[in-house]
């Protein structure tokens, strides 16, 4: 159900996007790509710092190509510390869709 919440604001922030002037859509999709981009990588980062303390002795080589597999050997302490960071970073990537998006919007709009 969260997921299609999602959707649905997605959806209905580039139908906003879709009246936005030219100019103002291009400005405000440049920094909210900036700042999910910003936010997303440090989320992101910690992230990783996180899962690397929490299962450091049964991290493979290369680990990181694929830390979402690793999710299920956290115990319930370990996932309270490093899923909300996950989450931060996901989030962070979608901002970055969504920004651009908006930058694509305003190109579009500043052209027609």
């Amino acid at each position: 159900m969260q997921e299609a919440a999602l959707v649905i604001l997605g959806l209905l922030a580039l139908v906003a996007l879709s009246f936005t002037p030219g100019p103002w859509a291009l400005a405000g999709g440049v920094l909210g790509t900036s700042l999910a981009l910003v936010l997303g990588t440090a989320a992101g980062f910690v992230y990783h710092l996180r899962l690397h303390q929490a299962l450091a002795a049964e991290l493979p080589k290369r680990w990181w190509w694929n830390p979402t597999a690793y999710h299920d050997q956290l115990d319930d302490e370990s996932r309270a510390r490093v899923m909300p960071w996950f989450y931060g970073g996901a989030f962070g990537f979608l901002g970055c869709i969504f920004g651009l998006a908006w930058v694509v919007a305003g190109l579009v709009r500043a052209a027609v």
